[in-house]
């Protein structure tokens, strides 16, 4: 078949001259508590989940909050009906999510920047204790990928589900907590797998935000296109 070279015009890229409403509180809570019923469903008693300027996407699904600078922690008790907590440092605390949530926020310092205060915060040991992490207890931890056994192979004493990409010193402090009645293990999937995972459904609302920044970046990259590229 005879291949031809030819030139087309661009597509027509509109965007709407009012951005769509952000997200309500309402649709923040029922994604939490389908998280909880699909983690009770799992035996995890507590989530704890990572965010950081890279991996923000399954902090930001549950909470709306995105952290900009540096790191946070949220924690979701699921064996008790405890709200939310959010650690935060110094430089996200202006950035806490919607009260009406109801998540409750807390500065945790030690998120900061090096060099930045850190005298005024809890130790992790203790909000850990607080939120249920116990000896026995069962905590999924979610970071941004689940892994498959290959990745650190079947000694008879480790598997897939304790590959969790979060710090040592989350992870280690949790299993110390826990001790060897209770588990960590890597809960990521919960939200993210392919086969079932809560973020593989988006609310009208979303794809509404989806759909409109899919057009401010089309439009960009339109009004950048020229002749010679």
């Amino acid at each position: 078949m005879p291949v031809s070279l030819r030139e087309c015009a661009l597509p027509v890229t509109e965007v709407p001259t009012t951005p769509p409403p952000p997200l309500t509180a309402a649709i923040y809570k029922a994604r939490i508590a389908a998280t909880r019923e699909r983690a009770r469903a799992e035996g995890v008693d507590v989530l704890v989940v990572w965010g950081d300027r890279e991996h923000s996407s399954n902090m930001s699904y549950l909470s709306g909050f995105d952290p900009r600078f540096e790191e946070a922690l949220l924690i979701v008790p699921v064996a008790n009906s405890r709200p939310p907590r959010l650690l935060v440092g110094n430089e996200c605390l202006g950035f806490a999510p919607d009260p009406a949530i109801g998540i409750e926020v807390e500065l945790w310092q030690e998120l900061s920047l090096m060099g930045q205060p850190r005298e005024r915060s809890r130790t992790l040991r203790e909000i850990f204790a607080d939120e249920g992490v116990v000896a026995g207890a069962h905590v999924g931890c979610i970071g941004w990928k689940t892994y498959s056994p290959a990745l650190i192979g079947s000694n008879g004493q480790r598997s897939a589900a304790q590959a969790i990409d979060m710090p040592a010193y989350v992870v280690d402090l949790l299993r110390e907590l826990t001790t060897a009645s209770g588990s960590v293990v890597n809960s990521t999937g919960m939200l993210m797998n392919v086969d079932g995972g809560l973020r593989l459904i988006n609310e009208p609302e979303q794809i509404r935000l989806f759909e409109y920044a899919a057009c401010i970046s089309s439009a960009g990259m339109m009004s950048r296109t020229d002749s010679s590229l």
